[in-house]
């Protein structure tokens, strides 16, 4: 009795304290009980939900002086099925969507093209972006990185003989030998007018000769994540073993934009350098059309990027955009059409802006919340992700990682790239995944704050658990308890109820046991009576059978 209490009550201890806990973090793809929860009932996408957001939008209609039909107020068209029904609300756009509600992307004459949304990692558009290209003068995006994490602005630069030897055809600021200027205006000279005689510059200037710097330029791409790609030098210039594909220039890229020295630099769209010890000042002017206002291919939302071009390597065209919080990269690569990168980029940027939206999961997830009553595990407020424009939170798929799965060194670049240390009390807990239709969309952080230790949450139902079927386990708990113990107490009694130990007197002839060895007999089973594992030692009653008189032989 005693062996299986030590296993049931640990059972009913750990079963009670899994039932009381409420500190786990509950998490459904659908709502069972809308009912007793009026949060995830408002939230949850319905019929009639629908029917009053279309009701909305047929008062915006009016306001605007858009005619619009009674019938389409009793629409019960859900999002994902509107495919090409999505309208863009800030610019009135039609926006194509396929049978599953995703938007469709435009056709370029780019080979190979990468799309990304920087703030979440989303890829928007890919095409043949793991082939690999030349990059021409998009290579330079890696040459100001590098220039801007290994120098300062200030330092000054010395043009070498080998810095301005230059062909005819090749991008230059026509600098001459021995000419300084710092480092900031040799960067403006590299980006905006794409100056080979720049680039060398500034690569003898960190490295000591263009060959240790592009062997910098190899190290920096692969801390990236860049994995098909290999430079030899700092300008572009072909060989056939400088290249890149589309999808490592996003990530060189990616990391670019997020440097601000680079952006500004970018951005401009004119730039002068001052007078130097062998110059005049310098007026610069941007090879990015899409930052010029005065030309046709200017794009109002394009914050800057960078322009290549090589007969090998086609036209290229890299470029930051941001509208309504997105910031979105685009790489084009192998252009065989003179201005077809910018009619591409164009195009797909119209595509993302019209057709997806930045939604902020913890404002607008219903299907996972936390039921920490001090708020110690909850989403990272700040986690956003990319969705089409026509779909709902809960039109798409999720997924969970709990970072306990994880080894430590995944768990610890997972916690890196969400920007959470130990040091200000968050410790990364779980990523939630989002897609939809097979496409990616982003992540959300689920933190556990304040070095909380908690037992490893339940991702498995929205339902929160009674408090009243706690209160009844608790007392059928403690009713079992009771019982076990009255059990426990009376069982002693019991044991003493054994019946009468005989012990032999006589031998089978009739011949009479000396009362010296009776007396033995008794000791030895007292002391096999007090050897016991545990317990009080108990000596039998013993009754001594009289010994038969043994006849005369007489």
């Amino acid at each position: 009795m005693k062996k299986s209490l030590k296993f049931l009550l640990p059972i009913l201890m750990a079963l009670v304290m899994a039932f009381s806990y409420t500190g786990s973090v509950y998490a459904s793809g659908e709502i069972d009980d809308e009912a007793d929860y009026q949060e995830y009932e408002e939230e949850n996408y319905e019929e009639e939900n629908y029917e009053e957001e279309t009701a909305d939008d047929g008062e915006d209609g009016e306001n605007t002086g858009d005619a619009v039909d009674e019938d389409e107020e009793e629409s019960t068209t859900t999002p994902a099925q509107a495919a090409g029904q999505a309208i863009d609300e800030t610019s009135g756009t039609e926006v194509k969507t396929d049978e599953q509600g995703w938007p469709v992307a435009p056709d370029v004459m780019s080979e190979s093209v990468m799309m990304v949304e920087a703030n979440t990692g989303t890829v928007l558009y890919s095409k043949n972006a793991d082939i690999q290209r030349y990059p021409a003068s998009t290579t330079k995006i890696l040459t100001c990185l590098i220039a801007l994490e290994n120098c300062s602005l200030n330092d000054i630069v010395t043009f070498s003989a080998n810095a301005v030897d230059m062909e005819d055809d090749d991008s230059s600021i026509d600098a001459v030998e021995g000419e300084e200027m710092t480092m900031k205006d040799c960067l403006y000279g590299l980006m905006l007018p794409s100056g080979n005689d720049c680039a060398i510059a500034i690569a003898e200037h960190i490295a000591g000769s263009v060959e240790a710097f592009a062997e910098m330029m190899n190290e920096r791409a692969a801390e990236i994540g860049c994995e098909n790609s290999h430079f030899v030098n700092a300008n572009g210039l072909f060989s056939s073993d400088h290249y890149t594909t589309a999808e490592d220039l996003c990530r060189i890229a990616q990391v670019a934009f997020n440097n601000s020295a680079f952006v500004e630099i970018v951005s401009h769209d004119t730039y002068t350098i001052p007078a130097t010890n062998k110059s005049e000042a310098r007026l610069l002017e941007n090879t990015n059309y899409m930052i010029d206002p005065t030309s046709s291919y200017y794009y109002e939302n394009v914050i800057g990027g960078k322009t290549g071009y090589l007969y090998e390597a086609g036209r290229c065209l890299v470029t930051l955009a941001k509208k309504n919080g997105m910031s979105v990269i685009t790489v084009a690569l192998f252009c065989s059409n003179y201005t077809g990168v910018f009619t591409d980029t164009e195009e797909l940027l119209d595509y993302v802006f019209n057709g997806f939206m930045l939604t902020n999961i913890a404002e607008d997830e219903s299907r996972f919340t936390c039921a920490c009553k001090d708020a110690k595990i909850k989403l990272d407020m700040t986690s956003q992700i990319m969705m089409p424009q026509n779909l709902t939170i809960n039109d798409l798929t999720s997924e969970i990682e709990f970072t306990y799965d994880m080894d430590q060194d995944e768990f610890y670049e997972r916690s890196r790239q969400a920007g959470i240390t130990t040091q200000d009390g968050r410790h990364l807990y779980a990523i939630i995944n989002y897609s939809y239709a097979g496409h990616d969309l982003g992540s959300v952080n689920v933190i556990l704050d304040d070095n909380l230790e908690i037992a490893e949450a339940s991702f498995a139902s929205i339902k929160y658990v009674s408090y009243w079927w706690v209160v009844l386990f608790l007392i059928v708990f403690f009713a079992l308890v009771i019982v076990f113990s009255i059990m426990i107490k009376k069982a002693p009694n019991r044991r003493r109820k054994r019946k009468t130990k005989v012990i032999q007197t006589q031998t089978p002839d009739g011949r009479p046991i000396p009362i010296n060895v009776i007396k033995v007999q008794e000791k030895d089973e007292t002391r096999r009576a007090s050897s016991g594992k545990k317990g009080t030692a108990r000596v039998s009653r013993v009754q001594e059978i009289p010994a038969k008189k043994r006849k005369s032989t007489k």
